[in-house]
Parts: structure tokens; sequence; C-alpha cells
């Protein structure tokens, strides 16, 4: 595979993430992560970074994201570097949260960067994701209203 396709082949890859997570393809989403994944979404929650076995993410995102009526990445401005069987992307995203009828707000947005780490066997496989917190918008406890309903 020439670097063009392999570059393709691996923003196909972690945009699978969010695709299938709209679609509620929980199986395909998990498809596309090595068995043991470093989350890190700490500027956006404070929380450490974690090594988290795949299936446990997965088992956690498919808790939640249904809660929500509808939710929406935009990536954007995706750069990517291939060393042999290991890769670095980024791209910019835009995630859209909706719960409709919450009086405080229905909707969440967040704004910022995404790094992915990925490593080839038998296909790209996304070993680390950290998402880089930049800007939010509308209600910021959607999230922990939407884990109650």
């Amino acid at each position: 595979m020439n670097d063009k396709n392999e570059k393709g082949a691996i923003i196909e890859t972690y945009t699978a993430i969010f695709l299938n997570s709209y679609l509620h393809a929980w199986d395909k989403v998990r498809s596309v992560f090595a068995d043991v994944v470093q989350i890190d979404y700490s500027s956006l929650n404070g929380q450490p970074p974690e090594q988290l076995k795949s299936d446990d993410l997965v088992a956690a995102w498919s808790a939640l994201l249904p809660k929500f009526n509808f939710t929406l990445h935009y990536l954007t401005n995706h750069v990517v570097s291939v060393q042999g069987a290991r890769a670095n992307a980024s791209c910019y995203g835009h995630a859209m949260h909706h719960l409709k009828g919450v009086e405080e707000g229905d909707f969440w947005e967040v704004y910022g960067t995404y790094e992915f780490v990925l490593k080839k066997t038998d296909s790209w496989r996304v070993t680390s994701m950290r998402y880089n917190h930049k800007y939010a918008a509308g209600n910021l406890n959607l999230p922990v209203i939407a884990a109650r309903s």
C-alpha cells in the first residue's frame, strides 16, 4: 500500500470510532481499537489519562451515548505521519450532543483537537486517543444529566 493509501486507511480507522458510535454499532467501534488503549480527556474533565481495556471503554460509551437524542462529530484538518507499523494522527474536532427537553439547555458542544497513535497488525488499530479541549458551549452539565436519565 502506498503512503497516500496508508494515510487514508488510518483516517478511516479513527473516524470509524465516531461514525459507528452514532450508529450504535459498538462491535465496529471496538474493532478499530487495540485490546488496550490509552484514553486522555484530561483537558476536558480533569481526570488523568487511563489505560483501559477497549471492551470496557466501548461498554461505557454504549451505556452513555445512546441516552442523547443525537451526537455528532465533525473532524477536519487531518495530519498523519507513518513510521512503519506505527502512525501518529491529529485532527480538529467539533462535537455536538443533544438531549431534548432539558430545561437548562438541550445542547452541549465542545471544540478541540484529537491526537491518535495507531499500530498496524492485521489492520490499523488505535492504541492511544487524546482530546485537547479548546472551548465548550451550551449546557455543560448535559453529560451528567444524560448519565442520570
